[in-house]
């Protein structure tokens, strides 16, 4: 299941709520005055009003209403939710059911959450918000095109939706069209410059087009907007080493994990450098805290496996893939990095096994049709090193290693008949 962000937060329901509530209905039991009311000074009096009896009807469902704001914005979800419960059920509004719904989200139950952005819906067919959240739920069960369905209402009746244009980006990422994506995501930059998650979804659609520097501009942009987020220098440090400046990859990568020393990513992008530059007792180490911080990564046990193989450390090595096939039997790269080590562990049935495994669970890769190639010239197998090494070559025009391999075959044998 997919996670997207909550478009809308409890310190902005108070706001909405105390702002457009009152200007719609005029003054309101337990108003909040803003000059010289505390939040636990205007939840007592609220609490007073709704306890002597006095209120019914809409302005009884106001009063829950505005108090709910506050125990939200306090993080008292479940104070929140009672008090919504008895809103609804005093005076049902497209408003109060929305916020409800956000709540409800945030404890997990995607099912009542979505019940609730439908009745808003259905009171409201013009509230852009509702459509907005319903497509949230769409998007985290992976139903793209109910999900855009939403998205374009939330779009038309709301122009200007920041969270509208923000979650269709994340919807196109999601199903591969880059440039729709980032279309969306400037559209949402367009509207709230600040907004460092549209920045965050903008500089992937970048990426995923191969566009590293637009990329890198933009995780930029997220640093300078939370620089005290370790989060936005590590995608920058991800783009420096597309862009092979690994000198501000080190930079960036430092500064996350001196924010974030709990983010697996970081200790593992950084211990693939330090892998790169020799420094294998530092790579080591950084593999090993990004194990202790995520013990079922496979990348982490992928990334030590090939510091352990580097320094001779076969045994470990070789324990480090199978935990990985272990994990996800259906991953190709642990077979792929395992072949060549049983390879050279002299136990070729074995590697062919691993390459035959890598090929048929990613036909796409070059390498281990390349490895393959390799297996069978061993065992004096040309034909089959031929067809494997030409595959590698047409799905990496540029695999120079390949050509010359394909090349000394056609040297010196001639393909059966």
């Amino acid at each position: 299941m997919r996670r997207v962000p909550t478009i809308l937060v409890g310190a902005c329901l108070v706001v909405v709520w105390l702002a457009t509530s009152a200007q719609a209905t005029g003054a309101r039991p337990c108003q909040f005055d803003t000059r010289r009311d505390v939040p636990s000074d205007f939840v007592e009096r609220c609490s007073a009003v709704i306890a002597d009896g006095t209120l019914s009807g809409e302005s009884l469902a106001w009063a829950y209403g505005a108090r709910a704001s506050f125990y939200a914005e306090r993080e008292e979800r479940d104070l929140a939710i009672a008090d919504l419960d008895k809103a609804i059920a005093v005076s049902p509004t497209a408003f109060l059911h929305v916020f409800r719904g956000i709540l409800v989200k945030g404890t997990g139950d995607e099912d009542k959450a979505f019940g609730d952005f439908e009745e808003a819906i259905r009171l409201d067919p013009g509230y852009a918000d509702a459509y907005t959240l319903r497509a949230s739920i769409h998007f985290t069960r992976d139903r793209f095109g109910l999900a855009l369905d939403d998205l374009n209402v939330a779009v038309r009746l709301d122009p200007r939706s920041v969270g509208a244009y923000f979650l269709r980006g994340g919807v196109y990422a999601a199903t591969g069209e880059s440039d729709r994506a980032i279309f969306d995501f400037s559209a949402a930059i367009q509207i709230n410059p600040s907004f460092d998650g549209a920045y965050r979804g903008r500089a992937s659609a970048y990426s995923a087009l191969g566009d590293h520097e637009r990329s890198w501009a933009d995780y930029s942009a997220v640093v300078r907007l939370r620089p005290y987020d370790g989060t936005g220098y590590l995608g920058r440090a991800l783009e420096s080493v597309f862009l092979n400046d690994l000198s501000s990859a080190m930079r960036d990568l430092n500064a996350s994990i001196a924010l974030d020393a709990k983010g697996a990513r970081a200790f593992m992008a950084r211990g693939a450098i330090l892998a790169d530059q020799g420094a294998f007792a530092d790579a080591l180490a950084d593999f090993e805290q990004a194990l202790e911080l995520e013990p079922n990564s496979i990348a982490a046990y992928l990334g030590r496996a090939q510091v352990n193989i580097r320094t001779r450390r076969y045994t470990a090595a070789m324990s480090d893939l199978d935990t990985a096939i272990a994990l996800d039997a259906n991953d190709a790269r642990p077979y792929a990095l395992r072949g060549p080590l049983n390879s050279l562990l002299g136990d070729q049935n074995a590697a062919m096994a691993d390459y035959d495994t890598a090929v048929r669970l990613n036909p796409l890769d070059a390498t281990s049709y390349y490895n393959r190639g390799a297996a069978h010239v061993i065992r004096r197998e040309y034909d089959r090193a031929v067809a494997d090494l030409e595959t590698a070559l047409r799905l990496q025009p540029g695999y120079e290693q390949a050509r010359a391999a394909l090349d000394i075959i056609k040297m010196f044998h001639r393909p059966s008949l």
